[in-house]
């Protein structure tokens, strides 16, 4: 479910820029496209920057900075050799509710006390599924890539109920994403993921309610 949920953002997301193309246009019944003779993001480094969004954690909504460096060993395979995630939450109803009941009980409890996501370090293998083409209004050509992501990764947390004074915890993960990538230009290239970060120490102390799905939208740099 939360994979249909991704692609319908990823589709409601796409907008219309100028991508890099070898030939001149042509005209193929009425529409003016433009054949791709070398897809032009076979660069072997790869930088992104961008924003993500961790949105199924009760407590906290996550927003944060995403920085990423790949490494492409050919067509196929890649190496997201490492990607960080700087968060910081938005509280969620959920929490307003928490922190209003618990005062009103006589035994209150503090923001800090919940936990939320504050950081994540990845690394993930990249498996290329398909590369191909697309027509936006008749106009703008998007050389695109999907590609599937799979690694593991360290999350960062701060806030338990159970432990107080604000102590977090550190969790490890298994990951598995899916990432499509439209060419702007040669080296430049837009990225959409979503990305499941499965906690694999859900028996631990804290909140074993932690959800970390996460949606990103990056600029990359190809060199």
């Amino acid at each position: 479910m939360k994979y249909l949920f991704c692609l319908i953002v990823i589709s409601g997301m796409l907008s219309p820029t100028i991508s890099y193309s070898d030939t001149e246009y042509e005209d193929l019944d009425g529409v003016f496209i433009k054949a791709v003779d070398n897809y032009p993001a076979l660069k072997k480094n790869e930088f992104a920057i961008g924003a993500t969004f961790l949105p199924f954690d009760p407590y906290f909504y996550g927003i944060g900075i995403s920085l990423a460096y790949s490494r492409y060993f050919n067509k196929k395979w890649g190496w997201e050799v490492l990607s960080g995630n700087f968060l910081f939450g938005i509280q969620t109803p959920l929490a307003d509710e928490i922190l209003e009941e618990t005062a009103k009980a006589g035994n209150p409890i503090e923001s800090e006390d919940l936990e939320q996501t504050e950081f994540m370090v990845n690394t993930n293998l990249k498996y290329v599924l398909s590369y191909g083409k697309n027509i936006f209004f008749d106009k703008y050509i998007r050389l695109n890539r999907t590609e599937l992501l799979f690694g593991l990764g360290v999350i960062g947390t701060s806030g338990q109920i159970d432990t107080g004074g604000g102590s977090g915890q550190t969790y490890i993960a298994a990951n598995l994403g899916f990432q499509l990538d439209f060419s702007i230009t040669k080296t430049m290239s837009w990225k959409l993921e979503y990305m499941n970060h499965i906690n694999l120490e859900r028996s631990g102390v804290g909140n074993n309610f932690l959800e970390f799905g996460e949606f990103k939208g990056m600029l990359a740099w190809r060199f």
